[in-house]
């Protein structure tokens, strides 16, 4: 199965929706702190996978030879910009646990909202709309 055009904008739109509803429902609970680490864990992984998906794109554009070598460089650049912010985000978080859980459930957010997408898409195929 190889995703339609729109599928990482599905992606965004499904993050953006969760990402509301959960700082919301924290929000009301008033845990501002949970709120903030939800924010920025959501924020630099999805900033991460858009990163990604505009150096894929532009890796793998017809009459791009360097394709695979961009991509390495990427992702050997990427790592230490990401254990510091990480590290940066944990230590700011490190006086609150609820931040620190919101913080990584926010990272995986937008991996979660791939595998759902993919699975509505998946389901829509067999079931022929």
């Amino acid at each position: 199965m190889i995703p339609d055009g729109g599928f990482l904008r599905r992606v965004y739109r499904l993050c953006v929706l969760v990402w509301l509803a959960v700082g919301t429902g924290l929000a009301a609970l008033g845990h501002w702190e949970a709120v903030a680490g939800w924010t920025a864990g959501s924020g630099m992984s999805a900033g991460l996978t858009r990163i990604t998906e505009a150096v894929i794109a532009a890796s793998f554009a017809p009459g791009m030879q360097t394709g695979r070598r961009n991509l390495a460089r990427l992702y050997f650049a990427k790592l230490p910009v990401v254990a510091v912010v990480l590290a940066l985000l944990l230590s700011w978080a490190g006086r609150s646990p609820g931040a620190i859980v919101a913080m990584l459930c926010g990272v995986a957010l937008p991996q979660i909202a791939m595998v759902a997408e993919a699975l509505r898409t998946l389901a829509a195929t067999r079931s022929g709309s």
